[in-house]
């Protein structure tokens, strides 16, 4: 994901939070209607996605608080609600964590949510969490999920955090029903050279074979277990 999802009005202004220069404006199928800026300072770049409208062109010098665009939901953020995709990317490293970088309006639960990594594992603490559809907490139209459930983080807003769960359907959770999977749930052994799956689908591609020997568990969903494989990948093992 390699970046974070601000959720606003659509038409929101969204401002140039460096001075710098406009590297390039486009429209592609990802980030739909985009704008990269380039701050020469910090020798990093900025990067806007799923605007709805851009109001730049390509080498415009611009001031911090200028107006670039528009939040849209442009892209692959068609069926979602409005929201800029904002990245932070650092010449020679990539893409870093945009969060630091970031003050939201009100305050926001930092403790958890700047610990938590875009692009890791969580799970849920309890059981019976709510999903949200979107920022304002309306009910996703999905069960509550039960305890032990791994979510991969994708972005964060406010005091709630944007996760995927194991079924590919994502949405809200607040950080606090959360916890990380650095401690496993359990240790248990599995049929040596069963497949380790990049999802819970027995259609899923392997990544590696079960060994035979106990591995740890980071969590539960649909009659698979999610493992951590050689101490650092994490795969999906049928628990039958």
């Amino acid at each position: 994901h390699e970046g974070l999802d601000i959720f606003a009005p659509r038409g929101t202004p969204v401002l140039a939070a460096v001075d710098g220069v406009v590297r390039s404006t486009r429209t592609n199928n990802l980030g739909g209607i985009v704008v990269w800026l380039r701050d020469e300072v910090a020798d990093q770049s900025l990067y806007y996605a799923h605007l709805d409208t851009q109001v730049v062109q390509r080498g415009q010098r611009l001031k911090i608080g200028d107006t670039l665009g528009f939040v849209g939901n442009s892209g692959n953020a068609r069926t979602t609600p409005p929201h800029l995709h904002f990245g932070v990317y650092v010449r020679g490293e990539g893409a870093v964590n945009p969060l630091p970088f970031v003050r939201a309006g009100v305050p926001m639960e930092r403790d958890v949510i700047a610990s938590v990594e875009l692009g890791s594992w969580v799970r849920t603490r309890s059981g019976g969490v709510e999903v949200y559809r979107d920022p304002s907490r309306v009910p996703a139209p999905r069960r509550s999920i039960e305890r032990g459930t791994p979510l991969l983080v994708l972005g964060a807003s406010t005091n709630l955090l944007r996760v995927r769960l194991p079924d590919g359907t994502t949405g809200f959770v607040p950080p606090r029903v959360l916890e990380g999977v650095d401690r496993a749930l359990a240790e248990e052994r599995f049929d040596g050279g069963n497949q380790v799956l990049v999802e819970p689908s027995p259609l899923a591609p392997a990544v590696a074979l079960a060994p035979d020997e106990p591995l740890q568990v980071l969590g539960r969903f649909g009659g698979y277990a999610l493992v951590r494989v050689d101490g650092e990948r994490a795969g999906w093992v049928a628990m039958d």
